[in-house]
């Protein structure tokens, strides 16, 4: 009964682990006309990108094409925690065109000053849009003329003759 008792204590504080490594980061990404960018950085203070972990993206993209489809370690810019091998954001770069989804598939692991989660790994999808023509210039409206033909004879009682516009008194 006791090491029931204990093996349910040792599970759980695992389980607990885990998620909080999970929810330790955020991963997402930005576009521009021909660029999209992926960037890790941790969500709580105390927390690291791994720099040493041979991270590895996968991207597959619908309707557009894409200068990479793996990018690693190599590809990355790291900005310096000032901490060996940990850095507080990764940066990846990849170029694009065309309008799609691209699909991220993710392996990472965060950092904490004394010990680094196990491989973290995910999907996640970005719409990514290419470059627009630009908008034609707004069309010139004519401006508005109010036509004051008929007025007097409507205002005199006269009747109006066909085809004059009705102006209200």
């Amino acid at each position: 009964m006791r090491a029931a008792l204990v093996l349910i204590a040792v599970l759980s504080a695992s389980e607990a682990r885990a998620e909080d490594w999970a929810n330790a980061f955020e991963i997402g990404a930005s576009s521009d006309a021909d660029t999209v960018v992926i960037t890790v950085r941790p969500t709580r203070d105390g927390h690291y990108v791994n720099a040493d972990y041979p991270t590895k993206l996968t991207l597959a993209s619908t309707g557009t094409t894409l200068s990479k489809t793996t990018l690693r370690r190599d590809d990355a810019r790291f900005v310096d925690a000032g901490l060996p091998g940990k850095a507080k954001r990764a940066t990846f770069s990849v170029g694009a065109k065309g309008d799609g989804t691209i699909t991220v598939t993710y392996k990472l692991t965060v950092c904490t000053s004394k010990a680094c989660s196990p491989p973290l790994k995910g999907t996640f999808t970005h719409r990514h849009r290419g470059p627009r023509a630009p908008r034609p210039p707004p069309a010139v409206r004519a401006p508005v003329v109010e036509v004051q033909v008929g007025l007097r004879a409507e205002r005199c009682g006269h009747r109006r003759w066909p085809g004059a516009p009705r102006v209200a008194p």
